[in-house]
C-alpha cells in the first residue's frame, strides 16, 4: 500500500469516527433533574359573607391537609397564615382540604382521615351539667372556613421551576340565622332578650363524613329590640338543624324597659328551610306597657321553664 493511500484511509477513519460520536450525542436527551418532593402554595380566596348576606371576618390562620384517594388517610398537613403559604407534599394524586384554624367556639377534630374530620361546637362550661330537653348547652359556633379540592395530581417539580399555586375558594360552613319575633302589641317595650335554640347540630363533617351521625345540642344566644323592624331580633350561628332532634324550640326570656322578665317558647322546627335564613314569627301576644320593675333578667336555671308555650305556624 502506498504512503498516499494509507494517509487517505487514516483520514477517512477519523471522519467516520467523529460522525459516529456526533450521531450518538444527537440521539441523547438531557435528563431533567427533579426535586424529591413537590412544593405547592395555597392561595385562599375567601367568601367574606354569611348566609344572611352580612360581612364576616376571614380566618385568623389556616390548616391544610393532604389525603390519599385510596384510603382517605392523611399523608401531610401544615399550618399556614390567613394569606396562605407553601408546604411540601409527595407527588401523586390526592385530595387537599383547607380549613380555618384558631376559633375558640368551634373546634376541628379527628383530621387524620377525610371521613372523620369535622368541626364541632363547644359546651358552655358553667352549664356543662345542665341540659335543655336532654341536650348539652353550647356556644354559638364561630365561622369555620372550608375549601376542598379532590383528585388533583401533584407532579414533581423540576429544579428551578416556579412553585405551583393552588387557588382555594374558602366558604364558611357555619350558618347564620335571624329569628324575628313580632308581637301583636308592645314590641317597643322590649329591652333585651336571651335564650336557647334547641335541636341544632353538635358538629358538621368537613370531608366525607355524614352529618346524620351527629347528636343534637342547644345553642345559647341573645338579642334585643330592633327599632327598624319593630320586633325582637336574635341573630345566631349554627351548623344547622339536627336530623336526630324531634323538634327545634326557641326558649326565650326578654326583659322589658321596666326590668320585668317574661318567658316564651316558640316551635321553629320547620323554619330552617328558609333560603334567606330568616325565621319570622308573628305572635298574637300583646306586651303590656311596663308599670314597674321586678329586676328581672335571663335566668340560666332552665329546669322549670315557666312561661307561655306558643305553637305557631311559620
Amino acid at each position: 500500500m502506498s504512503r498516499i493511500t494509507s494517509h487517505i484511509i487514516s483520514r477517512l477513519s477519523g471522519i467516520l469516527m467523529s460522525a459516529a460520536v456526533l450521531a450518538v450525542l444527537c440521539g441523547c436527551e438531557r435528563e431533567t433533574v427533579y426535586e424529591y418532593a413537590g412544593t405547592v402554595r395555597i392561595q385562599p380566596d375567601y367568601v367574606l359573607e354569611s348566609t344572611l348576606g352580612e360581612p364576616i371576618d376571614r380566618a385568623e390562620s389556616l390548616m391544610a391537609h393532604v389525603y390519599s384517594p385510596r384510603d382517605n388517610r392523611r399523608s401531610a398537613n401544615s399550618y399556614m397564615s390567613a394569606d396562605g403559604d407553601e408546604f411540601d407534599v409527595e407527588p401523586g394524586n390526592c385530595h387537599i382540604l383547607v380549613h380555618g384554624y384558631g376559633t375558640y367556639n368551634a373546634k376541628v377534630l379527628d383530621p387524620e382521615n377525610l371521613s372523620t374530620i369535622r368541626a364541632t361546637t363547644v359546651e358552655v362550661p358553667f352549664r356543662a351539667r345542665q341540659k335543655v330537653e336532654n341536650e348539652p348547652i353550647v356556644y354559638e359556633p364561630e365561622h369555620v372556613y372550608l375549601g376542598v379540592i379532590r383528585d388533583t395530581l401533584l407532579t414533581q417539580r423540576a429544579a428551578g421551576e416556579d412553585v405551583p399555586v393552588i387557588k382555594m375558594k374558602l366558604r364558611s360552613v357555619t350558618h347564620a340565622y335571624r329569628l324575628v319575633v313580632h308581637f301583636a302589641e308592645g314590641n317597643e317595650y322590649i329591652s333585651s332578650a336571651a335564650g336557647y335554640i334547641t335541636g341544632q347540630k353538635s358538629a358538621t363533617y368537613l370531608g366525607d363524613g355524614n352529618d346524620d351521625k351527629v347528636s343534637p345540642v342547644t345553642i345559647l344566644t341573645e338579642g334585643g329590640y330592633d327599632k327598624s323592624l319593630n320586633s325582637l331580633v336574635i341573630n345566631f350561628n349554627t351548623f344547622g338543624r339536627c336530623a336526630n332532634a324531634q323538634h327545634a324550640v326557641a326558649f326565650l326570656t326578654f326583659t322589658d324597659t321596666g326590668g320585668n322578665a317574661r318567658n316564651f317558647n316558640f316551635d321553629i322546627s320547620n323554619a330552617f328551610d328558609s333560603p334567606e335564613h330568616v325565621i319570622t314569627i308573628n305572635s298574637d301576644i300583646k306586651i303590656p306597657k311596663p308599670t314597674g320593675g321586678s329586676g328581672g333578667g335571663f335566668n340560666p336555671d332552665v329546669k322549670p321553664w315557666n312561661g307561655d308555650e306558643v305553637d305557631i305556624d311559620i
